[in-house]
This record gives C-alpha cells, sequence and structure tokens, in this order.
C-alpha cells in the first residue's frame, strides 16, 4: 500500500536501513593493566610507535600519559643528543662467531672462541680462506648458522680483528 500525495503523486519513502557507521575505536590507557605493560614495554627498548601498535593506542596518548604519570621520554635518536645516548646503550644483536652478549656486554664464547683461535693461526701460517672452510668442514666443526663453512665466513672472522683472550677483551669492549 501507497501513501499518495494530494495531487495524486506518490509519496517517497525510505525503503532502506541506513548503514551504520564505521568507526575506529582505540584502547583506553585507563584499561585493567594497559598503562603499566604500556611503560613496561617503553622501560624495554621498544618506541612510542611500537608500542602503539601493539596496544592499539594513539601515540600521542601514549607521550602525553607517560608525561603524567612521570615516566622520562628517551630523545629521538635523530637528535644529536638522541645519538649521543643511542651509543651509551647495551650491545645487542647478533654476536660475532666466537663471542656472545652477557648482560649487553660482548664476552668470549668459551666453546667457540677456540675455533676462532684456530682460523687465525691458520691464516698466519698462510693459509687461504678456502683451505680453512675445508680444514674446519672435514673435522666436523659446524658454523652457528650455516651448515657448512665457507671462504667468505672465513674471511668475515679472520678480519674482525677482535681480541681471543679475556684480558684483551675487557680493555677494548667494555
Amino acid at each position: 500500500m501507497y501513501q499518495i500525495w494530494d495531487n495524486g503523486d506518490p509519496v517517497p519513502t525510505i525503503t532502506q536501513k541506513s548503514q551504520a557507521r564505521k568507526t575506529i575505536t582505540f584502547s583506553d590507557l585507563r584499561g585493567p593493566g594497559i598503562s603499566e605493560k604500556a611503560a613496561q614495554l617503553y622501560k624495554k627498548g621498544r618506541s612510542l610507535r611500537q608500542i602503539s601498535k601493539i596496544l592499539n593506542i594513539p601515540k600521542t596518548t601514549l607521550r602525553e600519559h607517560f608525561i603524567e604519570i612521570g615516566i622520562p621520554l628517551r630523545p629521538c635518536t635523530k637528535t644529536p643528543e638522541g645519538k649521543a645516548l643511542s651509543q651509551l646503550r647495551p650491545i645487542s644483536g647478533t654476536a660475532p662467531y666466537g663471542y656472545d652478549f652477557l648482560d649487553g656486554q660482548l664476552v668470549i664464547h668459551p666453546k667457540e672462541i677456540h675455533v676462532v683461535r684456530r682460523i687465525l693461526n691458520l691464516r698466519k701460517q698462510g693459509r687461504s680462506y678456502s683451505s680453512i672452510a675445508r680444514n674446519l668442514n672435514d673435522m666436523g666443526i659446524k658454523p652457528r648458522q650455516a651448515n657448512k663453512w665457507t671462504a667468505w665466513g672465513i674471511s668475515l672472522i679472520a678480519g674482525r680483528n677482535l681480541p681471543t683472550t679475556p684480558k684483551d677483551l675487557e680493555g677494548s669492549w667494555q
């Protein structure tokens, strides 16, 4: 049944339901444990951008919240003071073969350092990188991540000039 105007024309009616608007919602820092989790991630070294993606909270909100609760913000690493501070942070990432990180400091790996010393001694004797790699592969010594030693891997270790004794390590890598 249609409604009709006085002039005989049909009255337009809306037959479609209006669609719900898509809204973007963000987590609230007042939620249980979110503020603590954000602070914990920041203290572990995560950036504001990383935390905002993890917790789905705007970066500006995080920054304002940290200032409000008294967490000192790190300077941007692109500024001179930020670059200076980033050089003071402990070393991280993958340690060179023969070494490992302990509490952010480079220390000698007790099992791998013998292989490094062997590589350096064979190199001092005039052996090529390829022959040193063949020697280690024939002895069944495996590198940390690859299946077998290569001349390139040996050249990286031999060219590093890192100390091979704990005494030498103390002065240059602390």
